[in-house]
């Protein structure tokens, strides 16, 4: 269980040393305005990740007494609280971005991609929450490889080359639609991977 959790610490680095190479020499006002959503997005992603970790002993206990309607159900209402609050945080990130910004001492032009890169990542959240919460079941199950498949699908394996792809033909200013698509692919997986697991 130690490589895969390795892995997916590793994946957060990777993901913003590729976009600094992909989008950062063309456009570096650009990467500054994600940099500052992305210190941002952290406080979201650790109270969401804190509460699908508090999840695992729960889950953990139960799989152990063979009591699979309770494990389902803890996974159930768990991945529901998760997605009901990170569904507050994307109307947050969508109508309150520019009070963000303005924290950061943005300038019009980081205005101008905040609009996007605020907006366009916030669609992903729900499906990020519901991901990442499954897939921390699964990983008290005994199945650590889930969390780190979802992790790299949303960060790197789906994003990073429509990334490039939307960026070379709509513009920087779209190609954060590549993250909900991550998104959205880590979490069909994670739900698939739960159906699995019990």
């Amino acid at each position: 269980m130690a490589l895969p959790v390795i892995l997916t610490e590793l994946s957060e680095s990777i993901m913003m040393f590729v976009l600094g190479g992909v989008a950062g020499r063309t456009d570096p006002l650009f990467m500054v305005t994600f940099t500052t959503y992305y210190k941002l997005w952290v406080f979201v992603f650790l109270a969401m990740n804190g509460f699908g970790q508090g999840l695992i002993p729960l889950v953990g206990y139960n799989a152990g007494r063979g009591d699979a309607d309770r494990v389902r159900a803890i996974a159930r209402y768990g991945a529901r609280a998760v997605a009901a609050g990170m569904l507050v945080c994307t109307l947050v990130f969508v109508l309150l971005w520019r009070p963000m910004l303005w924290a950061f001492k943005a300038d019009a032009t980081m205005y101008g991609y905040g609009a996007h890169v605020f907006r366009q990542m916030a669609l992903g959240f729900v499906f990020c929450g519901v991901a990442n919460t499954l897939a921390l079941c699964c990983t008290a199950t005994g199945n650590g490889r889930v969390l780190m498949v979802a992790t790299y699908l949303r960060q790197l394996i789906v994003p990073l080359p429509l990334f490039a792809l939307i960026m070379g033909t709509a513009g920087v200013s779209w190609a954060c639609l590549a993250f909900v698509a991550g998104d959205v692919c880590a979490a069909l997986y994670a739900r698939s991977a739960w159906g699995r697991a019990i």
